[in-house]
């Protein structure tokens, strides 16, 4: 997986000519502080470097995730993980899990970085083969204005919105802490040898001058 968010990212910047990665990267470090304050116990766990990386790696894997599904002709015809629905619900499945939620304004902002205006709607789609009852609420929304922590809390607001009882299952312990500070995030894997993608070399040198990492 970790192979796949690096091609992502190169996607994304292929496709973006006047967006490279040290833009993403600059972004990323605006954000750090604001973005560092949403966990528990994650001030001084993880390195500036680290916490950067995995924000860009992360968030531009989720956003072009979404962008993918939403947008069948943006796909890769080699991309696995649109060959099967199986490895979807997964995929779904694992981004809903307390541990790995990015803050919804990240995701945001680097979707607007790549013009994907649609996201929010996009993710309510992409979820919905988990909740199908979410395509339901899709019209409704949340609102732009409305403060959405993470995509765990954008499903479970509108679970909650629902004229119908328990539509998803969500463990009390998960729900208990989804209006409070979000869990310390995974510290990102993402050791990728250039032989195994020597495509990305070009581009992976300005990652490498922020992070340790790669």
């Amino acid at each position: 997986m970790e192979i796949r968010k690096v091609h992502y990212l190169k996607e994304v910047v292929d496709r973006h000519q006047d967006a490279e990665i040290s833009s993403f990267v600059a972004r990323a470090e605006k954000m750090e502080d604001r973005a560092r304050n949403c966990y528990e116990g994650i001030q001084t766990e993880m390195s500036s470097a680290k916490f950067v990386t995995m924000m860009v790696l992360d968030g531009l894997f989720v956003v072009e995730l979404i962008r993918r599904f939403h947008d069948s002709n943006s796909r890769d015809g080699n991309d696995y993980i649109f060959k099967q629905n199986r490895n979807l619900m997964i995929i779904a499945r694992d981004l809903l899990l307390l541990e790995n939620q990015l803050p919804f304004f990240v995701l945001k902002r680097f979707s607007e970085m790549t013009t994907f205006s649609d996201f929010q709607i996009a993710a309510i789609r992409f979820f919905s083969i988990m909740v199908p009852e979410l395509r339901i609420q899709e019209n409704r929304g949340l609102g732009p204005n409305r403060d959405i922590k993470h995509l765990l809390h954008l499903v479970h607001n509108l679970c909650l919105s629902s004229p119908q009882e328990s539509i998803i299952s969500v463990q009390s312990s998960t729900v208990e802490q989804l209006d409070v500070e979000m869990g310390s995030p995974q510290e990102p894997n993402i050791s990728v040898q250039s032989s195994s993608v020597p495509q990305v070399e070009r581009w992976e040198k300005d990652l490498v001058k922020v992070s340790d990492v790669l």
